[in-house]
């Protein structure tokens, strides 16, 4: 059974005044529209622990709240992993409709756990956003009595609306 409890650990360690570790993107901000409608989708939740060769995948349809599909000014994913325990870094994979939009490295957790939130501007993929596809996302992980970190990982999707009372938006960057 899979199971995505993000925050359970943290909830623990906070409970017992431990320090848990925020790690922080070291990059700009995407350009996103100022102003605009902002529409967020989940895509996938997901706590890997003995994950080799069991990626979690996701049939994606196009949101049809956010404006006419593949309208958007610009698109984002947000990925939020907590984890804590002793554990190795993990390569983490994330490809939509076979084609790979994210390659990414795990920090590894500490004792009384780890919170990091990366965010990546997938404007450039809209065409591929626009029709029905397949999620996949690949974090191989392996639990031991020593490596004992597990990865709760969450995707999300935001588009974003350049239109707000019918007149174009100014542009953040």
């Amino acid at each position: 059974m899979k199971v995505f409890v993000p925050l359970a650990g943290l909830l623990l360690a906070v409970l017992s005044n431990a320090q848990v570790l925020v790690d922080f993107q070291v990059a700009e901000p995407p350009p996103v529209p100022d102003g605009g409608q902002k529409c967020t989708m989940m895509i996938l939740e997901r706590t890997f622990g003995n994950s080799y060769g069991d990626p979690e995948i996701v049939e994606y349809t196009p949101p049809t709240d956010c404006g006419a599909v593949g309208s958007w000014a610009a698109v984002t994913l947000n990925f939020t992993v907590t984890s804590n325990g002793t554990q190795y870094d993990r390569l983490g994979i994330f490809t939509f409709q076979n084609t790979e939009i994210w390659r990414t490295s795990t920090p590894e957790p500490t004792e009384d756990g780890i919170i990091w939130t990366y965010t990546k501007d997938v404007t450039r993929y809209i065409p591929l956003f626009e029709k029905p596809g397949t999620f996949i996302l690949e974090l191989d992980n392996i639990v031991t009595s020593t490596l004992t970190g597990q990865y709760a990982s969450a995707y999300t999707l935001c588009n974003f609306l350049c239109i707000v009372r019918g007149i174009p938006c100014c542009w953040t960057i």
